[in-house]
């Protein structure tokens, strides 16, 4: 019944529900699929029948109406100076229209190291509008065994934000400091 519900919403759409070719869910999750590049995409829906397309396709709908979401790939790069940190990192979006609350971009506590780059595929309900800001939380994981090897807190770099759908990009540079809790906002973009 929800096929129904879902195929009804894509006919007032604002914007066309697409589905992205991917080799798996996973990789589709990680962000590395966003590309319509030469028509590879496929609209759900009312108009399904103007896009030729085939194969394996991926998309994110909402839990109820309006069911189209729209994508951000969120990448977050850790500074090359700081330590190893073990937890988990968050992400939360202020846009002009609306705001993305705090969303995990890791999927499990893990290492953290100097340079990584952590992405993560997220999905709201209707556009953000331009991102505003960028709020990165480091949760770090307690325990006697973590206390001693690991930081207290992750140094940002930058934060990327790519707007599904091949719109923009949005980077950001958080301020140097950070709060003992790795929780920082920056308001301007670098």
């Amino acid at each position: 019944m929800r096929a129904v519900h879902i195929f009804t919403d894509s006919i007032n759409a604002k914007y066309p529900m697409m589905a992205y070719p991917c080799y798996s869910w996973q990789d589709f999750m990680k962000g590395y699929c966003l590309s319509c590049f030469n028509n590879r995409c496929q609209q759900l829906g009312y108009d399904a029948d103007l896009f030729p397309a085939k194969g394996i396709f991926y998309l994110t709908t909402m839990d109820s109406p309006p069911f189209q979401s729209s994508y951000y790939l969120i990448a977050v790069k850790i500074l090359q100076k700081s330590k190893n940190a073990y937890g988990k990192i968050a992400v939360a979006l202020q846009g002009s229209l609306r705001d993305l609350p705090l969303t995990s971009i890791t999927q499990h506590n893990q290492v953290i190291r100097p340079g990584d780059i952590i992405t993560s595929l997220t999905s709201a309900a209707g556009n953000l509008g331009n991102i505003m800001s960028v709020e990165v939380v480091y949760t770090k994981v307690d325990g006697i065994l973590y206390s001693w090897m690991y930081s207290d807190h992750v140094s940002i770099s930058m934060a990327l934000i790519y707007q599904g759908y091949g719109t923009a990009i949005e980077k950001f540079c958080p301020s140097p400091n950070t709060s003992k809790n790795g929780r920082y906002k920056n308001d301007g973009t670098c």
